[in-house]
């Protein structure tokens, strides 16, 4: 009898040892360069169009007409635990398409061995920003702006509605909101310009995101300029472009060693975190 409840026991270990599986490289399916830029401080900190010396910055890009707007705010405690343990939670806005604003829970690694066991995610893929490699897992959740006020967040309800709509993000987040609820804020709110268009003399068809980020309430004023492209992990051309978009920016003086993420400049920014 104990021969055979000790099999059972080492049955069931070896079942949850092969069920409890760290993410792979191979489950990085995208791969996103981002560029930093340093843009003359006299530009507008928020243009209503892409045009004048702006544009002939970047005359290797053939932009699209017209331009997406954005709201976007972080949570975290004053002393950024959050940050601490990786995570990120982005509450962000869609102006003209308010049925596209969602709510995302991101954590973030130094490989991919890193996250543990990790499912139901929206995308698993790999940040180069500035030529520096990471590895995020994201969690989107849909919501209304009628509902959350991303103005004057109500922490709660976002926590409620990570809660009720995914669980596996929930699990990230849920120490935080049980032991800390009352110590999360929210960042300043950015208002996040895009214009998209595709890369000239690169092989194949790739499109990159020019983003514009500044205060929404021109407080402190500032603005953070970002050049980014995606693509699939494995595509050998990725390299390419970026040293497209790479010699473009030096060429003209506006690569910036310094400029990193938009979410670091944004708590930067934001006078209530350490």
């Amino acid at each position: 009898m104990k021969k055979i409840t000790l099999c059972i026991i080492i049955f069931v270990n070896l079942i949850l040892a092969f069920s409890v599986q760290a993410l792979e490289i191979k489950d990085f399916t995208e791969s996103e360069y981002a560029f930093g830029v340093d843009e003359p401080t006299n530009l507008k900190m928020a243009p209503s169009a892409l045009d004048g010396k702006r544009a002939e910055f970047y005359n290797f890009i053939n932009f699209k007409p017209g331009k997406k707007k954005q709201l976007v705010t972080y949570l975290d405690t004053p002393d950024r635990l959050l940050y601490q343990k990786s995570l990120i939670i982005r509450v962000r806005e869609d102006i003209k398409k308010p049925g596209k604003s969602k709510l995302t829970v991101k954590i973030r690694a130094a490989s991919p061995e890193g996250f543990g066991d990790l499912k139901n995610y929206k995308k698993a893929e790999i940040d180069i920003v500035n030529g520096k490699k990471k590895y995020s897992v994201s969690y989107d959740i849909k919501y209304n702006p009628n509902d959350i006020d991303i103005r004057h967040v109500d922490i709660q309800v976002v926590f409620q509605r990570i809660e009720e709509k995914s669980p596996d993000a929930w699990a990230l987040v849920e120490p935080f909101a049980k032991n800390h609820m009352i110590q999360i804020q929210q960042t300043i709110v950015m208002c996040a310009l895009s214009w998209e268009g595709i890369i000239t003399k690169v092989p194949g068809r790739v499109e990159a995101d020019l983003a514009i980020w500044s205060p929404y309430y021109k407080q402190p004023k500032m603005f953070i300029t970002q050049l980014s492209f995606k693509g699939k992990t494995g595509d050998f051309n990725l390299e390419k472009v970026s040293k497209r978009i790479q010699d473009a920016l030096k060429a003209k003086n506006l690569l910036s060693e310094t400029i990193g993420s938009k979410t670091k400049a944004t708590f930067k920014m934001s006078p209530n975190f350490n």
